[in-house]
C-alpha cells in the first residue's frame, strides 16, 4: 500500500562479536580467532585483550624449542595458530584459554568461546 512504501527501511545490523574456537586433539592445538568485539569506538578493550592473549601464546611457542610445529596467521578480524605440543605448550595453550573463557563470561555480548565443537556457556 502508499502508506507501508511511505515507511523507512530499517536496517537489520548483525551482532558484532568476536568467536573463538579452540581444539586440543590430543597433541595438536588450534585456535582460531573471527570477529570484532565492537564493544567501543575507537580504541576496543576487548579487541586488544584477545589479540593480546593471542600472541601471548604465540611468543610461548615461538620461544619453546621442544614445538615441532607451529603454524599461524593474522589479519584483521581474523587469526589461527596450530602447533604440536612441546614442553611448555599445555600450560601456556591452558592459559590463554582461561583467559578468553574471562573475557566470554565478562563481554558475552562480544566474545564467545567454543571448546573442541562445544559453545562455552557462562
Amino acid at each position: 500500500s502508499e502508506r507501508e512504501r511511505s515507511l523507512p527501511q530499517v536496517k537489520r545490523r548483525k551482532r558484532k562479536m568476536i568467536k573463538i574456537y579452540a581444539a586440543d586433539n590430543g597433541g595438536s592445538y588450534e585456535i582460531r580467532i573471527r570477529g570484532h568485539a565492537c564493544f567501543s569506538k575507537g580504541s576496543d578493550i576487548v579487541c586488544a585483550a584477545v589479540s593480546s592473549l593471542y600472541y601471548a601464546l604465540l611468543g610461548s611457542l615461538e620461544n619453546d624449542k621442544s614445538v615441532h610445529r607451529v603454524r599461524s596467521r593474522q589479519q584483521s578480524g581474523s587469526a589461527a595458530l596450530e602447533f604440536c605440543a612441546g614442553k611448555l605448550t599445555a600450560g601456556a595453550y591452558d592459559m590463554a584459554l582461561h583467559g578468553f573463557s574471562q573475557l566470554a563470561f565478562t563481554y558475552p555480548k562480544n566474545v564467545k568461546l567454543h571448546i573442541n565443537g562445544k559453545e562455552l556457556i557462562l
